[in-house]
């Protein structure tokens, strides 16, 4: 609203309380971003206390009983100081003289754990503040006296105002408000603004539904209602929440002037969903005008398609005889038929899907339906091969599993279910493969590997199929077998290499036979001279089983393994013996010396 008070009750069947006006045309003049309560800043410190000035926003008193400063960290956290709950200040409106309020409030930190603030004049400020709801009610039962749409408008529009600083207060301060002691039902009830704002808002639909009642004619009808539509939408609220009885006599008017989908709008429902009885046969009668004038139109595009064929589709919901129903599809689905074909031949799949997917299966059964539904089929089935053929198999899986879920019944499609289901199993043993391939993960191949039985419920798999996979899962066990072994996990790395082997379908492969080599090696790098026999013992039979693949790499880990075995049990304590003999030798010759110098010192 942008018109002045004297303008604004000018244009009015009932005159607005001139204190109600100027509520309401000072409020619109506000931002939609204004704030939701007072506004606090903190203007010095003295200890504990601060010195802060409050500001109203609102056109209507504030009672601020907390405040809240939120003091940003260094790490991006919030210290929270706030004050003991309590009076602090009335704030006058905003636009009267002395709306501000300046004085010296005590805050404490929330939480000792947090940081604390010498300087608080840096943080931000934030208010709990309620509202008299005795004097809103007032308000309220004020507009609903007068009768008119726009003073209820008026004082809806206060009333949401006024729910903003409650509920800010209710969800961010709700210990300060208790603490106030202050009766909440008179200041901070949520529950009692929200029913004043229903009670507003049921008034205003009521008042149409009367006035719109009231008019005799089809062309006051029209007239008002355009009036009343744009009323009750200055309210924020829509022209459908008139009581049925006027949204039906509302839903005949629009039908008997051509506007089937604003009917349409109003259709009454049980709690289920369904149309009430006394609604069918408004449904029917809008759903058909529309698709009517839709189809006049010769509009030859999937947009004008659609909402025609949605239209036809709920009438058959409803009254699927209806005659009109009939001649309407002998009408569009030829031409929708041939668009689909066009479609199809332009490579415009996705389109030409969600047609019939609105189509089907309602309207099966006819002729045009039929012939659509197969070229669809004949094409999403070639495309789907055609990504078999290339080795993209999930693609294909996913164009088939979209053809499973619309075209079951459809002679092009499960003539050919042999072929869909087959490449549905190779799109699901590639699933598997990706799977696997997380070498990281140590269970990711036996993961991958349980695909096989999903597939194969899907279709019969043929051995070279199951054995090509299994190749490939055996693959992910020795990628895992290289990341145990890069961690050292000996047990892990034989263990994968071991269900290698077992999955291999013609023994162990040529990578295998590698990887057991690399076991060999790493065992040896791992525990060098300090191997233990088992240790040296393991690593050969990782060579054994390694075959013929490198023979002078496994010759070279070999003789390192014995040298590791023999410096083990040979090396070692040769030099231990070297060592108590240098030891002895020592002592001998030191007492040698000794005896010696005893000698001379005698002499």
């Amino acid at each position: 609203m942008t018109r002045s008070c004297a303008n604004l009750s000018s244009s009015m069947t009932a005159a607005i309380p001139a204190a109600l006006c100027a509520a309401v045309v000072t409020m619109s003049a506000q931002s939609a971003f204004a704030q939701e309560s007072a506004g606090v800043s903190v203007r010095a410190q003295s200890g504990d206390s601060v010195t802060v000035d409050l500001t109203n926003p609102f056109d209507f008193e504030l009672r601020v009983v907390g405040i809240r400063l939120l003091c940003d960290n260094d790490d991006g956290s919030a210290t929270i100081y706030e004050s003991a709950g309590g009076d602090i200040a009335m704030l006058a409106p905003a636009q009267a003289a002395g709306t501000g309020w300046s004085g010296d409030v005590t805050v404490a930190k929330r939480d000792d754990d947090t940081p604390s603030h010498n300087d608080l004049t840096a943080c931000r400020g934030a208010a709990a503040a309620g509202v008299d709801l005795d004097a809103t009610a007032e308000l309220v039962d004020t507009a609903i006296r007068s009768g008119s749409i726009e003073s209820l408008s008026a004082a809806l529009t206060q009333v949401r105002n006024r729910a903003r600083p409650i509920s800010r207060a209710s969800r961010h301060h709700p210990e300060q408000v208790a603490a106030s002691g202050i009766e909440e039902a008179d200041w901070f009830s949520l529950e009692r603004v929200d029913a004043l704002r229903a009670q507003v808002e049921a008034t205003i639909c009521e008042n149409a539904s009367r006035r719109f009642l009231a008019a005799r004619g089809q062309s006051r009808r029209q007239e008002l209602y355009t009036v009343l539509a744009e009323q009750v939408r200055e309210a924020d609220l829509h022209i459908t929440c008139m009581n049925p009885a006027a949204s039906l006599a509302a839903a005949q008017m629009l039908i008997a002037s051509n506007r089937p989908q604003d009917a349409v709008a109003f259709a009454g429902r049980d709690e289920e969903g369904q149309l009430l009885p006394e609604w069918r046969p408004i449904f029917v009668q809008s759903r058909i005008a529309f698709a009517q004038s839709a189809i006049s139109l010769n509009a030859n595009t999937f947009n004008a398609y659609r909402p025609v064929l949605e239209a036809m589709r709920d009438v058959h919901q409803v009254a699927p005889d209806h005659q009109a129903l009939a001649e309407a599809a002998d009408t569009i689905f030829p031409r929708v038929r041939d668009w689909i074909n066009t479609a199809i031949a332009q490579g415009e799949l996705d389109d030409a899907q969600r047609l019939i997917e609105i189509m089907r299966p309602t309207f099966s059964d006819h002729p045009a339906v039929a012939e659509a539904a197969g070229a669809y089929a004949t094409a999403l089935l070639n495309e789907g091969l055609r990504h078999a053929r290339e080795g993209r198999y999930r693609p294909a899986r996913n164009r088939f599993v979209r053809g499973n879920n619309l075209l079951e019944g459809v002679p092009e499609w499960d003539n050919h279910r042999d072929e869909i289901n087959h490449v549905r199993a190779l799109g699901v043993l590639d699933d598997g493969r990706e799977i696997a391939s997380n070498a990281s993960d140590d269970s990711a191949p036996a993961r991958g590997h349980a695909k096989l039985a999903e597939a194969q419920e899907m279709f019969d798999l043929t051995e070279a199929e199951i054995a090509l996979f299994n190749a490939d899962i055996a693959e992910s066990w020795v990628a895992v077998a290289h990341s145990e072994l890069e961690e050292h996990s000996f047990v892990g790395a034989r263990t994968a290499l071991e269900r290698a082997e077992g999955l291999s379908p013609t023994g162990p492969s040529e990578s295998i036979q590698n990887a057991w080599l690399d076991y060999a090696e790493a065992r040896h790098s791992r525990g060098g001279f300090f191997m233990s026999g088992d240790d040296v013992a393991d690593a050969r039979e990782a060579i054994e089983r390694a075959g013929d693949v490198d023979p002078d790499r496994a010759s070279k880990i070999g003789s390192r393994l014995t040298m590791a075995f023999y410096g083990y049990r040979v090396g070692i304590p040769a030099v231990g013996v070297l060592i108590l003999l240098l030891i002895g030798i020592g002592t001998i010759a030191s007492r040698r010396r000794a005896r010696k110098y005893s000698m001379l010192a005698n002499d």
